[in-house]
C-alpha cells in the first residue's frame, strides 16, 4: 500500500509540472540512504534513556536492541532554469526495538516491542549557488508530511508515534558528475543528518 502510494504521488507531480515546458526540459531521478533522521530511533531512544533522570527516579524507560534501516529515498526534480529546482521526494524509515520501563510503584518491568515505519512525502525546492564543470554546490529545503504506521507489541505503549508534519534542510549539498553522477547532502530533517546517492539528469 505504501509502495503504490509513492509511485501515484510522485507519476502525478511529473506529469503536472512538465505540463507547458518545451523539450529543452531539464529532469533528474535520485536514489538516496541517510543517515540520522528525524523520523529514525536515535532521538527519541536518547529521550527515553533520560525519563529516569528527569522523574527523578520515579519512572524509567530503557530502549534496547535498537535496529533501524534508512531513510531509503527517491525523488524526481524539474530544474526550472540553472539556479533553481522543484520536485518531491519519498522517504521510508523503519525502527525496531525493546522498551522496558517500569516505575517505583511496581516491582516488575513491562516490555514494548516497538516495530514502526514512516513514510514521508514532501516537496523540495533547492538553489543551486556554485558550478564548476561536472561539480556543483547546492541548498535544499522541504516540507511534507510523514505518515507512522505503528506495529508495536502491545499496541498501546508510550512509543506510539502520530503522522506529522515532516521537515527538512540540507545545509550544503554536493553534486559530481554529468548525466549519471553522485551527490551527498549534509542538513537536518527527514533525510538525516548526511544524505548520500546518486542521480540521473535528462
Amino acid at each position: 500500500m505504501l509502495i503504490k502510494a509513492v509511485i501515484l504521488s510522485l507519476t502525478s507531480f511529473i506529469l503536472l509540472i512538465n505540463i507547458g515546458y518545451s523539450q529543452t526540459r531539464q529532469n533528474e531521478f535520485s536514489f538516496s540512504y541517510g543517515l540520522y533522521s528525524s523520523n529514525g530511533a536515535w532521538i527519541e531512544t536518547f529521550g527515553q534513556s533520560r525519563v529516569s533522570a528527569f522523574t527523578l527516579g520515579i519512572f524509567s524507560l530503557e530502549p534496547e536492541n535498537i535496529r533501524e534501516t534508512g531513510p531509503v529515498l527517491i525523488s524526481y526534480k524539474h530544474v526550472l532554469n540553472s539556479r533553481f529546482g522543484l520536485g518531491i521526494i519519498a522517504g521510508i524509515t523503519h525502527v525496531k526495538y525493546d522498551l522496558k520501563e517500569s516505575s517505583i510503584f511496581t516491582k516488575e518491568y513491562t516490555t514494548t516491542n516497538v516495530n514502526r515505519s514512516n513514510l514521508t512525502l514532501a516537496p523540495e525546492f533547492d538553489f543551486r549557488y556554485l558550478f564548476r564543470g561536472n561539480f556543483n554546490l547546492y541548498s535544499l529545503i522541504g516540507l511534507g508530511f510523514t505518515f507512522v504506521d505503528n506495529n508495536n507489541t502491545p499496541a498501546l505503549s508510550v512509543a506510539n508515534k502520530p503522522d506529522h508534519f515532516g521537515f527538512h534542510l540540507s545545509v550544503i549539498g554536493i553534486r559530481f558528475g554529468k548525466e549519471l553522477g553522485g551527490f551527498i547532502e549534509l542538513g537536518t530533517g527527514y533525510k538525516g543528518l548526511i544524505n548520500f546517492g546518486i542521480n540521473y539528469q535528462f
